[in-house]
């Protein structure tokens, strides 16, 4: 009977050390686990930040964009300006050499 509950004893002493072993290895894999899911989310918010970071790029690329487009327009305009007015200053000029051969 002594031998039965020695044995006994014994073989839950194992099953202790056994779980005893199963839960430290799992607090283990728990830290492991939860360092790797803190470097992710530091990961994450890093990516976000970049995101966030190339939206203002582009917001401030299709601003830029319509500020050359506006520039485009005004430098048309201003050439399409001075075109008229050498077409017009050649008309000038072409009266006044008709005027002075009047003169004459």
């Amino acid at each position: 009977d002594r031998d039965d509950v020695l044995s006994r004893l014994e073989l839950k002493t194992i099953q202790y050390e056994e779980l005893e072993r199963q839960l430290h290895a799992a607090v283990a894999e728990q830290k492991s686990l939860s360092v790797q899911l803190a470097e992710q989310g530091e990961n994450l918010r890093f990516s976000h930040l970049q995101l966030q970071e190339v939206q203002g790029h582009a917001t401030r690329a299709r601003d830029r964009s319509w500020e050359v487009q506006e520039l485009r327009q005004r430098l048309q305009d201003a050439e399409d300006e001075t075109h008229a007015e050498r077409s017009r200053t050649a008309e000038l000029e072409g009266e006044v050499g008709r005027l002075r051969a009047q003169l004459a």
